[in-house]
Formats: structure tokens, sequence, C-alpha cells
């Protein structure tokens, strides 16, 4: 089977833990409805109900309880109070949008006489797990990149009484994830395909100097399809795997549907760490600092002139208030903020024509549609 062969492959498996950190303040109401020349038109502009999202968070002082109980996992006191401290301070945080993907996906596949209070029970389990690793990677990769801010908060490891004892605790979290799928899923026919890997760490840079002669848009894609697209198909296929639903059609359709979101969702990221409002993405970007691989330097070094690749050159990857201003005055200067308004455009014009192309009912039409309605102009 198509998905299964995904999945067993090391670099799709690896990637999942890479691909996160985009998605964490989109909202699941779009800013602005999605007009296009493919006639892209949600019905709805919602793709996850205020009812779903409330019994999803719902559920997790239950899931902390069961987890920590100490006469079941035999955790002595002191690590079970600091295990509940690092779940409650980066769990239950951020719109939540891997995990409500995997229940709302789930209940718009599965056969109505399947839904049952039980099986929706489980499909907000599933959601969970997503949701902890999701969390889980989020604290190192704060680590990574030396953030301050996520969600408004200080992050994890900046506490004097957790510092990197910060990396522990993701990956207490993440183990955690294997607690609750034996529990809860060991009879379920979709165990063994839910089981998730190891890391992945894409390097662009040497010895913490930017590669620029490397960045074009082969790499860039490359980058995207092991980082961000899993991010969307990691719910997606695990709802179609507990709904046992699907075949390689309709797989095959909903992986390159998916690899174009993430390409948007990358290009989006990358806008708005640089020209996003920080009070209400809530973190400080830093991509120009890291020196990272993005669309903007990408579309820099392709438009800009030998001037300005110089300045480029001699400022992209340092962390210098005016290192980081001679980069943006030529980002502005090249007026990229108008080029990504045409990418967008265009982008989303023709994810929606894919989308209204797949083998499949209504609901995951409308599902699909509402999802990307949501996320469409999105400044956070």
């Amino acid at each position: 089977m198509y998905l299964i062969d995904n999945l067993r492959n090391v670099r799709f498996v690896n990637a999942l833990r890479c691909s996160f950190h985009h998605l964490d303040e989109y909202e699941t109401t779009p800013n602005s409805l999605l007009h296009s020349s493919a006639g892209f038109v949600p019905k709805s502009t919602k793709w996850v109900t205020e009812e779903e999202t409330k019994n999803f968070k719902s559920m997790f002082p239950y899931l902390v309880k069961d987890l920590t109980n100490s006469n079941v996992y035999e955790i002595n006191p002191d690590a079970t109070k600091r295990l509940i401290n690092a779940l409650e301070y980066n769990v239950p945080h951020g719109k939540m949008v891997c995990g409500l993907v995997a229940v709302a996906f789930y209940k718009a596949i599965e056969d109505p006489a399947k839904l049952t209070n039980e099986n929706i029970h489980l499909a907000n389990i599933l959601g969970w797990c997503v949701h902890l690793l999701y969390s889980s990677f989020i604290i190192t990769d704060d680590i990574t990149d030396c953030s301050k801010i996520r969600r408004g908060s200080p992050c994890w490891y900046l506490p004097e009484n957790v510092g990197l004892n910060s990396i522990t605790d993701a990956v207490w979290i993440e183990n955690l994830i294997y607690t609750i799928l034996q529990k809860y899923f060991s009879k379920h026919r979709c165990y063994k395909k839910m089981l998730m890997g190891q890391t992945l760490d894409m390097i662009c840079t040497q010895n913490g100097v930017p590669q620029l002669n490397r960045f074009d848009m082969k790499l860039y894609k490359s980058i995207v399809n092991l980082k961000t697209a899993p991010l969307f198909i990691l719910p997606i296929m695990l709802a179609m795997h507990m709904a046992s639903r699907g075949n390689e059609v309709l797989y095959k359709e909903v992986c390159k549907i998916s690899l174009d979101l993430g390409h948007y969702l990358q290009v989006q990221n990358d806008f708005m760490d640089c020209f996003g409002d920080s009070n209400v993405t809530g973190k400080f970007g830093s991509d120009i600092e890291d020196g990272k691989c993005t669309w903007l330097i990408i579309q820099a070094l392709q438009r800009g002139s030998q001037t300005q690749r110089n300045i480029l050159e001699n400022n992209y990857g340092k962390g210098g208030s005016e290192n980081v201003a001679a980069v943006r005055s030529v980002y502005e200067d090249l007026k990229l903020s108008n080029i990504y308004g045409i990418f967008e455009e265009k982008t989303c014009a023709l994810i929606g024509s894919d989308i209204e192309k797949l083998v499949s009912d209504e609901l995951q039409h409308r599902f699909f549609r509402n999802f990307l309605n949501s996320i469409y102009k999105s400044q956070s």
C-alpha cells in the first residue's frame, strides 16, 4: 500500500520529527475569504467546530492524570511533579491545529455508523498524541534557535530551575506518546501503522556560516518536503488509518496536496518570521540572524544586483541589529512583500483546484477547502 511504503521510508518517518513548528498560531477561522481563478469559494469558514475544539481541550487534564499515575507508571512523586509542570507549561496551548486535524478529518471520512462515542474518544486521544509530539519538538527547536518567547511566554528552557533539563523533558513527553498508543490502541487494527520515529536535522550552515552559494529553490523544496509537509500528512494519514478509508489513488492525491500545503505554509512562515508582528505571532523572528535557508533569502539572491548580493553575503547569518537591518533593507528594496503576495494568490488557487479534483466525497472536499481557507493570509 502506498501509505505504508511511505511510513516505512526512513526519510519520511524521520521527517515527522522536524515538522511541527509552523501551524501553532494559525486560526481555525480565516482572516478573509479565499477567491481564486480556480473558483475556490468555501461554503464554510471553519474546518473544526467550537464543540470539537472544546471537547478536545477538555481531555487534557484527564490525560495528564492518566500519564502521571504513580501506581501505574511507577514514577516517583518528584518526577511526577516535574512531568506535570512540563506538560502543563508546554502542551495545552496554541491553536492545537495538528491534533485537531486528526479528529476533524477522522470524523469527516469515517462511516457515520462507526462514529460512536468510543471511536470519537479514541480519535481525540490520537490527536493528543500528535500534539504531544509537536510540543516535544517545539521545546528542542526553541533551544536550537535560541528563541526567547513562545506563545507569549518565556521558552521552557529559560527558567533557572529548568535550563537544559528541558531536553530531558522533551524526550520524556515524546515517549509518553508510545505509552498512550500502547494503552489505547494496542488491540486496534491501526496500532503498528501509528508508530513514529526519530529526528532529522536539515543543516544548511557550515561552522555557523550560511552557505549562500547553496541556497536555491531545489534545496528549499527538499527541506520543505522533509520538514513541513509531514505536518499535514501525519494527522491526515493517521485518521485515514483509523477509519480504514482510502486507496492508493487517494493517498497519492492527499500526499500531493499535503506537499503543496507544506510548501505554502513554509513560505508563509518565512515571510512572517521577517515581516510579521511579534505581538500577533507570539515570537520574535530569527531566521536572518540564524542564517536559515528561507524563501525570502532565495528570492533576494535570485533577484538582487551584485551590490545587493554583497550586502547579503556580508550580513546574513550575523546576529547584530545592524546586520539584520541591512538584510531587511535589501528585502524591502526588492519589494519581496509584493512578490510574496503574488505567490500566495497563485499557490492557493492551484491548491484549491487540486482539492476540487480529489477522488473523494463532499465531506473530504469541504474539510480541505476550509483548512486552506483558514490559513490563507494568516497573520500569525
